[in-house]
């Protein structure tokens, strides 16, 4: 067993923990979320609801609806604009990766993360033929559309990841109130932008709009 090894073992281990998810989320029916969408729904009448989640799973996203990701839903590419400057409120954002998303070749980019709406699809995530990422220390990840294992901080620099985590803390930051959902607060990268938060009202209405607001 040598690093080449265990470097396609990990790329291995990638793409077929994202295969066994995509098919369990396919196979699951929109009356199974019943439960999860009487919860938004009645959240909803009460707050502009935003959703964090390290979950790489659609349920969320299939049981609220109508939520923004950055992703066109037209042709698959981010933009981050399309999340920062959003009309309305409701956002999803998957800071650890998504079943809906896959690698595909953007112009000379092999590392493009792009949305596939149809999970039925086929995927081209394909980690072992593409190229490692390195980080200045030495350290080498497998290319993923999921963040996982150790090294989380060199992993979130790309897009759609850098976008999220910005995103994040501004929302943590105007939020009235936050709901945790089976959070287990491992992650320190996550837990650092609750650092500074405090229940105070500083969303449209108690504070002045923003410029993108207005």
């Amino acid at each position: 067993v040598d690093k080449a090894l265990l470097q396609s073992f990990g790329n291995f281990l990638v793409d077929i923990l994202l295969k066994d998810i995509r098919g369990k989320c396919a196979l699951l029916q929109i009356t199974q979320l019943k439960s999860l969408q009487d919860l938004f729904a009645g959240l909803s009448q009460e707050f502009e609801v935003a959703v964090i989640t390290t979950n790489y799973d659609d349920l969320i996203y299939r049981a609220f609806g109508g939520l923004e990701t950055g992703f066109s839903l037209k042709n698959g590419q981010f933009d981050a604009g399309q999340l920062f400057y959003r009309k309305k409120w409701p956002c999803i954002l998957h800071i650890h990766g998504s079943v809906h998303f896959d690698m595909c070749v953007s112009g000379n980019n092999l590392h493009s993360i792009h949305w596939q709406d149809d999970l039925n699809k086929h995927f081209q995530q394909n980690s072992a033929g593409r190229s490692l990422r390195y980080t200045n220390e030495g350290i080498t990840f497998p290319t993923s559309t999921i963040i996982a294992g150790y090294g989380k901080t060199a992993q979130i620099l790309t897009p759609p990841f850098r976008t999220y985590y910005a995103e994040m803390d501004r929302l943590i930051l105007d939020a009235d109130s936050v709901l945790f959902m089976g959070y287990g607060f491992g992650d320190n990268h996550i837990n650092e932008a609750f650092s500074s938060y405090r229940d105070a009202r500083n969303r449209m209405g108690t504070r002045e709009p923003l410029p993108y607001e207005r």
